[in-house]
C-alpha cells in the first residue's frame, strides 16, 4: 500500500512539473512576442504558482528555456529554408520569362524574315531604261508621266495588302513553285489604283540580289517594298535586307521590268478578283 501511495505521488508529481514546463514554456514565447504585462504574481503562466521544491523549479525553467531555444533555432531555419526555396523559385520564374521572351522575340524575327527563292533565278530581266554600265541606277527610272501614289493612303492599307498577298499569292508565272515573282505580281495587281500605262506600283528588279519587288512613287521619290514581308513596320528593302551577308542590297542596281513581266507572263495586271482572302466563318457555317 505504502509503495503505490509513493507511485502515485510521483506520477502526480510528474504531472505538476509538466504542467509547469509548458507554463513557463508559453510564459517565454509571450514574452517574446510582446504579449507579457509584467504581472507575474497574478499570471496562470507563473512556475511559482506550481509549489515546486526550488531545485524542481530551477530544473524546469532550465528545461523549458533550453526547449524553447531549440524550437525557435528550428523555426528560423525553416524560415530561412523557405525563404531560399521562395527566392530560388522567383529566379526560376523570372529566367524561366526571360527566355521565353527571349524566344518569343526570336520566333517574331524568324516570323518577320523572308523566303527567298530557292535557287538563283536562271534569266536576268533586261533593263527596261538604260543605265550606266559600271553602276546602274534607278533614278532615271521616274517617267513623268507615271503616277504618284497617295503615301498616306498607301501605308494605311499596306499591312493588309501585305496580309492579302501572302494568304492569296498562287504560281503566277507557272513554274511549278511560288519566289518573289509571284509576290512581286501579286501585290503589283492589288496595289494598282489606276489602268494608267505606266501604273502607280512597279515590279522592280534587282541584279545585285538577283530578287524582284515592289517599288511605289510617293512625292517624286522611289520607296521600294518587300512583298514577301509580314509586317508592314519591317518591308522596306533597306529593312529587310540590311543584316544580309551573303547577298547585299544596293538600290543603285534596281531597274523597272514591269512592262517585261508583263508581256512576258500574260497576267492581267487589273483582275484584282484573283487576290480573294478564304471566308472566315468565326465557328458558323
Amino acid at each position: 500500500m505504502a509503495r503505490q501511495n509513493r507511485d502515485t505521488d510521483a506520477s502526480i508529481k510528474r504531472e505538476i512539473m509538466g504542467s509547469a514546463f509548458w507554463a513557463h514554456y508559453h510564459c517565454l514565447d509571450t514574452v517574446r512576442r510582446g504579449g507579457c504585462k509584467k504581472e507575474c504574481d497574478r499570471c496562470l503562466l507563473n512556475v511559482s504558482n506550481f509549489k515546486l521544491k526550488p531545485e524542481e523549479e530551477a530544473s524546469v525553467i532550465f528545461d523549458a528555456r533550453n526547449k524553447y531555444r531549440v524550437d525557435r533555432e528550428r523555426k528560423q531555419y525553416a524560415d530561412i529554408e523557405s525563404t531560399a526555396h521562395l527566392i530560388v523559385s522567383i529566379l526560376f520564374i523570372s529566367l524561366t520569362l526571360f527566355i521565353g521572351a527571349k524566344i518569343v522575340a526570336f520566333l517574331k524575327a524568324v516570323g518577320r524574315a523572308i523566303m527567298w527563292n530557292e535557287t538563283v533565278l536562271d534569266e536576268q530581266f533586261e533593263p527596261v531604261t538604260e543605265a550606266d554600265d559600271e553602276v546602274p541606277t534607278w533614278e532615271i527610272g521616274i517617267y513623268k508621266d507615271m503616277e504618284q501614289k497617295n503615301g498616306k493612303m498607301f501605308f494605311f492599307f499596306l499591312q493588309d495588302d501585305l496580309d492579302t498577298v501572302r494568304e492569296c499569292v498562287t504560281d503566277r508565272i507557272k513554274d511549278g513553285k511560288i519566289n518573289c515573282m509571284d509576290y512581286a505580281i501579286a501585290f503589283y495587281i492589288l496595289a494598282n489604283n489606276s489602268r494608267a500605262p505606266m501604273g502607280s506600283a512597279r515590279i522592280i528588279a534587282n541584279d545585285k540580289i538577283n530578287h524582284v519587288f515592289i517599288g511605289v512613287i510617293i512625292d517624286n521619290e522611289w520607296v521600294f517594298i518587300e512583298p514577301q514581308a509580314k509586317s508592314a513596320d519591317w518591308c522596306r528593302m533597306e529593312q529587310v535586307w540590311k543584316d544580309r551577308t551573303d547577298l547585299v542590297y544596293d538600290p543603285r542596281y534596281n531597274y523597272d521590268v514591269t512592262e517585261y513581266m508583263w508581256h512576258k507572263y500574260k497576267f492581267d495586271r487589273w483582275d484584282n478578283t484573283l487576290l480573294v482572302r478564304p471566308p472566315i466563318y468565326n465557328g458558323k457555317e
